[in-house]
């Protein structure tokens, strides 16, 4: 399962949208940056891992967050619970 994790109301106003994907799948990963690189609306930054993605969310800050539950390590809910 994911969990989607948004910045406020304002910053989706914007032309450009960044976008964090969190999956240990490579595979799965890859195809979704694949698919989101065909819209030039989004700019898109990933990470594997737990850890990973809170640098990420803080040097990028996404306006969205697409995060698998399942890593290893640190699960996606706790994750999210540090991003908010």
């Amino acid at each position: 399962g994911n969990i989607l994790l948004r910045r406020p109301k304002e910053r989706l106003m914007s032309a450009f949208h960044k976008i964090l994907i969190v999956d240990d799948d490579v595979d799965l990963r890859s195809a979704l940056v694949e698919q989101l690189a065909l819209h030039p609306e989004f700019q898109v930054v990933q990470a594997e891992a737990g850890a990973a993605a809170l640098a990420v969310a803080r040097d990028e800050a996404p306006d969205l967050t697409l995060m698998d539950i399942g890593l290893p390590y640190m699960d996606g809910r706790d994750v999210v619970r540090e991003l908010r």
